[in-house]
């Protein structure tokens, strides 16, 4: 057995990976992927997890209807599409999981870590590696994306439009400001804060030649969000801070407020904001 202790963080991750592709004349697409990953950072019933996305698109241009009208005959391209996937994210620290001791134990700025003297010398203790949380997993993001390609002229104009919206739910969180020290024990990450992302991209191109001479301008903008939907506080030190931290919670965002009864609270802009209580997390949990 191996004494480096920096054996102790090596970690093996795996895949098993798939596509399958479907394209009948260039007008309707069909495209399916799927991965199967698997990490030892987590327990041995929560290390796999299953990711899949579907892609859909139909060239409108290449329609009958669409070449035979002679209106259109000016847009040499137009195609709609849509994708929807899950992937995941292994971002924890590794073997939380388990339990035991660590040694060395670690000190502090102020002190020594934690042993005994023999005989005039000083030998270092082991140290509890905290409460185990074999329910960690993988976090995941849901993205799902909406657009259209437009050309005309043979490329004198193209336009490319992306409407997205990504949401991730099971981010690594810790209760450990919303506990009292007198737990004694460290606190391991759990899947509590969730978020959303959203926003689009506008892009334009122009494709054009001067003589022999080809060449290609393009331009894109994009707006993008970010908010929160979960995210785990400790309660203030007062009843006033409190009502200020909940008073001040951005749109449609909730949170949690541990370890006592926890309120949830969720905004909806131009709706008044509705409370709820659900029960506080529980250290069994862990176990």
């Amino acid at each position: 057995m191996s004494t480096n202790i920096a054996n102790f963080y090596t970690y093996k991750t795996a895949s098993y990976v798939g596509r399958a592709n479907y394209d009948y004349k260039s007008k309707y697409m069909a495209q399916f992927l799927f991965r199967y990953d698997g990490s030892s950072r987590f327990g041995l019933n929560k290390q796999w997890g299953f990711f899949p996305e579907g892609e859909l698109g139909w060239r409108v241009s290449e329609e009958g209807f669409f070449k035979n009208t002679k209106a259109l005959s000016f847009i040499s391209n137009f195609k709609l599409r849509a994708s929807y996937g899950a992937t995941g994210d292994e971002n924890t620290s590794t073997y939380q999981f388990l339990s035991g001791y660590s040694y060395p134990a670690s000190g502090s700025n102020t002190g020594q870590p934690p042993g005994s003297v023999f005989d005039g010398v000083f030998y270092n203790g082991v140290q509890s590696r905290g409460i185990a949380n074999p329910s960690l997993t993988w976090f995941t993001a849901k993205m799902l994306d909406a657009g259209v390609d437009f050309e005309a002229w043979n490329g004198l104009l193209g336009v490319t439009f992306d409407w997205f919206r990504r949401d991730r739910d099971g981010i690594p969180g810790n209760l450990l400001q919303s506990l009292p020290d007198v737990v004694g024990a460290g606190l391991p990450q759990q899947n509590l804060n969730s978020d959303r992302t959203f926003g689009f991209d506008f892009a334009l191109s122009h494709r054009n030649h001067i003589g022999e001479f080809n060449y290609e301008l393009g331009g894109t903008f994009g707006y993008t969000r970010t908010m929160n939907r979960t995210l785990v506080a400790a309660r203030a030190g007062n009843s006033y801070l409190n009502w200020i931290q909940k008073a001040q919670l951005p749109t449609r965002v909730t949170y949690l407020l541990a370890p006592t009864d926890t309120i949830t609270r969720t905004l909806v802009m131009g709706q008044p904001a509705s409370l709820k209580t659900i029960k506080p997390l529980r250290t069994a949990r862990f176990t």
